[in-house]
């Protein structure tokens, strides 16, 4: 907090950013724009470009392993029973007071599967 200058707006356009207001000093503009913002859009649009290819060919795989009894079978991502009891239940659906529960308590990820 000390020794550190706010930025604050500027009606003179002493400052065009909030690094310019706390280093003192303006950036050099490039004479064709801004050419770190375009390359980080096609950096940004790279890496996503790799992650979607990286699992495109899954896609149309089917659930395998425990993806069964946890997504296909479990009657809170189903929603066939009432939203409250996914607060109730396990990961698999199964009531948490139960004896037979795993008791992997996972909420958010119920939600989102259902």
């Amino acid at each position: 907090m000390y020794g550190v200058r706010h930025h604050k707006p500027s009606t003179d356009g002493c400052c065009a950013s909030v690094a310019e207001c706390t280093t003192g000093r303006r950036r050099a503009s490039h004479p064709t724009g801004d050419r770190g913002d375009e390359q980080r859009w096609c950096m940004y649009l790279l890496v996503g470009l790799i992650a979607t290819l990286c699992y495109l060919n899954g896609i149309q795989g089917d659930f395998v392993h425990d993806d069964i009894p946890a997504i296909t079978l479990n009657k809170d991502v189903l929603g066939t029973g009432p939203v409250a009891q996914v607060f109730r239940n396990d990961f698999w659906g199964t009531p948490m007071a139960d004896l037979s529960s795993h008791k992997s308590y996972r909420p958010l990820t119920t939600l989102t599967f259902r």
